[in-house]
């Protein structure tokens, strides 16, 4: 008897019940509509922080020369600013929303630090972006946009080099996979698919989250399977198998570098706008403010 995946789907999403199902698709509306407000929300953020100076005063302090920590230490702070004004829109969809949906237990204090611990990293890798930005705005002239597109391509591939190994064991504790039928499974799919690692770990994101996943992560000699303990401990071998080949499917079709060519274009793109328009915003908006020219590290919120 063969087995037809898309009868079995449909039967499966058929037994979750009518509730379930209304739930599920209220969460996934109402996370699309997200993307519209976190627009909006960063806009207003971005707007709040041009109309306070607080940049340009910053920008003021620093002497001429230190053009590079003038960028790094306005570029974090602008950062940490978007954050702070943002945080009760961050509690709501990122925690009480969440609560309200049971696809998390996390006490608030635990997310709230967590919340803090990322920001401070985020804002330093963000400073160090945004040095090289600057510098290629001041150095290649009016091709300065192109340029930037690729410095992001660069700073994404070291990040996804990165994050697995020095960044996400900060948030959870990563052991290696005890042997056993899970361990066998997941070597056997991947050496099928041509996965080229015997780094498998579970870590524990239970304490943040209710939901199952899983994930192929890092290139170069990094890569690394990563599975919840939620998918270990709420799902059959069989259900952890449908996971990991779909998560091993995204490897295998380089979805992450295609993601990371495609966000470079997007931004590449963005930084273009910015060099057509940034002057005459910073006529508008920024002279009354001590922001006169492009080059000013000050100019950031302006541009976003």
């Amino acid at each position: 008897m063969s087995f037809d995946p898309q009868a079995a789907t449909a039967a499966y999403i058929d037994s979750l019940g009518a509730e379930a199902l209304a739930k599920a698709a209220a969460y996934t509306t109402g996370g699309h509509w997200l993307l519209l407000w976190n627009l909006l929300v960063s806009a207003l953020a971005a707007w709040l922080i041009v109309r306070s100076g607080i940049l340009g005063r910053i920008s003021a302090k620093f002497d001429v020369r230190r053009v590079n920590l003038k960028a790094f230490v306005i570029a974090a702070a602008y950062f940490l600013v978007v954050n702070l004004i943002s945080l009760p829109w961050t509690l709501y969809q990122e925690w009480w929303r969440e609560l309200g949906y049971g696809r998390t237990s996390q006490p608030i204090g635990d997310f709230l630090g967590q919340a803090s611990l990322s920001i401070a990293i985020f804002a330093v890798l963000v400073g160090l972006f945004f040095v090289g930005v600057y510098a290629l705005m001041r150095r290649a002239g009016r091709f300065w946009w192109v340029w930037s597109g690729g410095l992001t391509a660069v700073a994404l591939s070291i990040f996804l080099l990165a994050g697995p190994v020095f960044i996400e064991p900060l948030f959870n504790d990563f052991k290696p996979l005890p042997d056993g039928p899970v361990k066998s499974a997941i070597h056997s799919l991947a050496r099928a698919n041509q996965i080229p690692t015997d780094n498998v770990k579970y870590f524990d994101a239970s304490k943040q989250t209710t939901r199952v996943s899983a994930n192929v992560s890092g290139f170069m000699g990094t890569t690394q399977v990563s599975l919840n303990d939620n998918l270990l401990n709420k799902t059959s071998l069989p259900e952890v198998k449908a996971v990991m080949g779909h998560e091993m499917g995204h490897y295998v079709l380089n979805h992450a570098v295609r993601n990371l060519a495609y966000i470079s274009l997007v931004l590449m793109f963005g930084f273009w706008v910015v060099h057509k328009l940034i002057d005459q915003a910073i006529a508008r908006f920024g002279v009354r403010y001590g922001i006169t020219e492009r080059t000013d590290p000050a100019v950031l919120p302006i541009a976003v």
